[in-house]
């Protein structure tokens, strides 16, 4: 039997309480609504769901981070997280690259007021201003998700041979074009949404 440690969640939507249950074995683990196809990475322990940028265990405990992180500092955050992936290149490893995928997220969600995800884990607690878009930001999460997406990745490695490679990219790559830097050096801020009121 496989046995995966369950850490910290961040915030599940409504009507969801928790991240899927991944003490019970991988036959078994289909049987719980949100992990119809539970996916184990080849050389570590990160469960992962789904194939959205927060359907892992990295992501969710990195968000569970920004949660409780002081909304001033959680820029700070953020870009860290982006640094860590943009300069590290090809010695950027899984567990860096879960992460820096769950903060250019962030960062998606915070320009359009909208998250990129359906997950249960988007953080969605974030106000609409909590994270002050500017073409800096977006050029450094686009240099990140570069990183991640890289040919001979370890993120790209961990989903070789694997049926659903071709999504698990497709999902990165979507996230990436739509991070393309704008023209002006002013800051970006999201219209407000009925859901981020």
């Amino acid at each position: 039997m496989l046995t995966l440690a369950v850490s910290r969640p961040c915030e599940p939507g409504r009507g969801e309480s928790s991240r899927p249950d991944r003490t019970r074995s991988h036959a078994s683990a289909h049987l719980h609504p949100y992990a119809h196809r539970p996916t184990w990475t080849r050389g570590g322990s990160m469960a992962t769901w789904q194939l959205g940028p927060f359907d892992n265990d990295d992501a969710v405990d990195w968000c569970g981070t920004l949660k409780g992180t002081n909304t001033p500092e959680r820029l700070s955050l953020v870009r860290r997280t982006l640094e860590r992936a943009a300069q590290a290149g090809p010695a950027l490893g899984t567990e860096d690259a879960a992460r820096a995928i769950a903060a250019a997220a962030t960062v998606s969600q915070a320009l359009t007021g909208t998250p990129p995800s359906d997950s249960a884990y988007a953080p969605r607690f974030l106000g609409p201003r909590d994270i002050p878009v500017s073409p800096s930001l977006l050029d450094l999460a686009g240099r990140a998700l570069d990183a991640v997406l890289a040919e001979g990745s370890a993120w790209r490695q961990q989903w070789v041979g694997h049926i659903e490679e071709e999504e698990a990219v497709s999902v990165v790559e979507r996230l990436r074009a739509g991070l393309a830097p704008i023209e002006s050096e002013t800051e970006v801020v999201p219209t407000p949404t009925h859901d981020n009121l």
